[in-house]
């Protein structure tokens, strides 16, 4: 791989660079620059020199997008490609001497103050340093407030669900009580039916209801009085008249003894009717009580380990409201400390950092230049790579000529 063929100048890039090495080893325009170090080496130069050379000369800002690309066109510029004069040479580790920094941390000058390039915000503008100060304020108190309430909150509902009080748990205990409920209520319907038929039983009359027997008894009581009222006392006399009193004296101590039990019954059917739900749900709703009534210790443990972990993923989205606030915090010191330096710049100094901000803001307007030089120096590596092969080919021709002599002779 790419990777593994310019391995061997690793360690020139880490002398030099020291621990940004990594960060010039692992960018995708890293093989062009290994392919341009090997070609100066080949044209007889020492790696570490031109790599430090182009370094010093190359500057290296944050509107770089990549910097192997920039220092393999620096070399390039300096150490045109000549497959002419070039000589194979073999990279020597032991020759490296002392690393050159690719950008040397600049001192503070006499105020205190580090140059700007050397601050978090040191390119932004003043209008634009304002403006953000009052953006980033705005948002580090809202997003503060917003994360001590998520935090209240993920604490209130870890406490709330390790003591069996969650919303899983209030809610399965709720279906429970409810179920309870309605199967109670079935129980006392099926006693209640029982006991009903029993009552009307009473006397042997069957399951005639009280309006039936009313009815049966004013019937009676009709007949009787119809009869006397046409003078027909003899036909009501004897054995029927007696047999119509007897029934009629029972109809009356039945009614006058059952029909208020029974109406009591009938009451007492119609709030355990309510109580028990409709008529069609409620087997379906007294098979799911004796299941939750066998199993319900269980359920509730699920139920508690439910709740907690809705609680852990509250308290997981409140730190990072914190982690959020707390980012937002460090950029607004960051910024009021940019803008605190710059009131007690010396004119001069301040006058010259806002043109060199405005230096670099055409600078990042001309990054496809950058990208075009990156371009360029992979066509580099290609050439390099191809004038290599073009080496070991004539080394081979040569070999084989002087062999042939050889057997000549």
């Amino acid at each position: 791989m790419a990777e593994d063929r310019y391995e061997q100048y690793h360690e020139v890039v880490r002398r030099v660079a020291g621990p940004r090495a990594a960060v010039l080893i692992g960018d995708p325009a890293w093989p062009a620059l290994g392919a341009t170090l090997a070609r100066v080496e080949r044209a007889g130069h020492d790696p570490v020199t031109v790599l430090g050379r182009a370094v010093e000369q190359s500057r290296i800002t944050p509107a770089v997008r990549s910097v192997p690309a920039l220092l393999a066109w620096r070399i390039n510029q300096d150490i045109p490609a000549d497959p002419a004069t070039a000589r194979p040479q073999t990279f020597d580790p032991e020759s490296v001497r002392t690393p050159v920094r690719p950008d040397p941390v600049r001192e503070a000058d006499e105020s205190g103050i580090p140059p700007w390039l050397e601050r978090p915000h040191g390119t932004v503008p003043d209008a634009e340093l304002q403006s953000r100060l009052a953006d980033v304020r705005s948002a580090a108190i809202q997003a503060g407030r917003d994360a001590s309430r998520a935090t209240e909150q993920a604490t209130t509902a870890m406490e709330v669900a390790r003591s069996r009080r969650g919303p899983v748990v209030t809610a399965l205990t709720e279906r429970y009580a409810a179920l309870s409920t309605r199967a109670g209520a079935v129980e006392e319907l099926q006693a209640l039916d029982r006991e009903y038929r029993e009552v009307r039983q009473v006397g042997g009359l069957g399951d005639r209801t009280p309006d039936q027997l009313q009815a049966q008894l004013a019937a009676v009581e009709g007949r009787l009085r119809d009869r006397a009222m046409f003078g027909l006392l003899h036909a009501v006399r004897g054995q029927e008249r007696r047999e119509l009193v007897a029934e009629a004296g029972v109809l009356r101590d039945y009614i006058d003894n059952t029909a208020p039990r029974l109406a009591e019954l009938d009451s007492r059917r119609a709030e355990l009717g309510a109580a028990a739900g409709p008529e069609a749900t409620r087997a379906a709703a007294y098979s799911e009580w004796l299941v939750m009534d066998r199993t319900l210790p269980q359920m509730l443990d699920t139920a508690r380990d439910s709740d907690v972990a809705a609680a852990e993923r509250e308290r997981y989205r409140a730190e990072r409201l914190e982690e959020r606030a707390g980012a937002l915090a460090e950029e607004y010191d960051q910024l009021a400390t940019e803008d605190a330096s710059r009131t007690v710049l010396p004119r001069g100094r301040a006058e010259a950092e806002e043109a060199g901000r405005t230096s670099l803001i055409e600078e990042v307007a001309t990054l496809a230049v950058v990208t075009v030089v990156a371009s360029a120096a992979a066509g580099a590596a290609a050439a390099a790579a191809a004038a290599e092969a073009a080496e070991i080919a004539y080394d081979i021709t040569t070999g084989v000529d002087a062999a042939g002599t050889g057997i000549s002779m």
